[in-house]
């Protein structure tokens, strides 16, 4: 994977708590397409959009941690700009967390 990819699935997850980030939005539109074909009208759908965006923004970052391991090996010098953008991913992912376990997000 080439820095054009990592920058990419970055973009897919960047500010993904936004309502109208790629990843929520996408997310939403999942969710309300299951819930209407299913007729789930009592399910929790900002939890259910929570969880998976979550879920979703988890596996990417996973992705990208792996790329930016094997740029590391081959590029020092982008160390520090591979540390900054881990740094980033963390926080978004604590509070990503913390949205799903507050009770306003079900409301």
């Amino acid at each position: 994977m080439n820095l054009g990819k990592i920058d990419s699935l970055s973009l897919i997850i960047q500010q993904a708590d936004e309502h109208d980030s790629l990843l929520g939005v996408m997310s939403r539109v999942a969710v309300d397409t299951f819930i209407q074909k299913h007729s789930l009208t009592k399910i929790n759908r900002n939890q259910l959009v929570d969880k998976i965006t979550q879920n979703i923004h988890n596996q990417i970052a996973a992705l990208i941690y792996e790329q930016e391991e094997h740029i590391k090996k081959t590029n020092s010098t982008l160390e520090q700009e591979v540390n900054c953008s881990r740094n980033q991913r963390r926080i978004e992912q604590k509070y990503l967390q913390e949205r799903i376990k507050s009770p306003e997000s079900s409301s």
